[in-house]
């Protein structure tokens, strides 16, 4: 089974630990590359066998989900994505406005659904 998740940390970090731990392929998007690949890094130093990627991946940005998507499909062609997980969030309390919150929280799993719903 192949997956992609959106977001490194926290709840975004268990579900990408657990499907390596399962021996399943993760495609783990982070906004941050210093983050994602450090995220990737401690998942490989628990379950050194598995099959981790760190796909640049902003949920706010639609040049960059759709790079993300494209990134994934060339890496799985032919086969298909089993699931995605759009993980990837903030909130007020990390000093943001109002708008990111939205744009980060709401409009970005839609963004993420409409550029990998056809690799599914």
């Amino acid at each position: 089974m192949t997956a992609t998740m959106t977001g490194n940390a926290g709840i975004s970090f268990a579900p990408c630990k657990k499907l390596a731990q399962g021996g399943h392929t993760v495609f783990l998007g982070a906004r941050s590359a210093s983050k994602g690949k450090a995220a990737v890094n401690d998942i490989l130093s628990l379950h050194p066998k598995s099959e981790i990627v760190f796909v640049a991946c902003d949920v706010t940005s639609e040049e960059s989900i759709e790079a993300a998507a494209r990134t994934v499909k060339e890496s799985i062609d032919p086969h298909k994505l089993y699931a995605v997980g759009n993980n990837a969030g903030t909130g007020l309390n990390h000093c943001n406005a109002r708008e990111q919150v939205l744009d980060t929280n709401l409009y970005g799993p839609k963004r993420v659904c409409d550029a990998f719903l056809p690799l599914l």
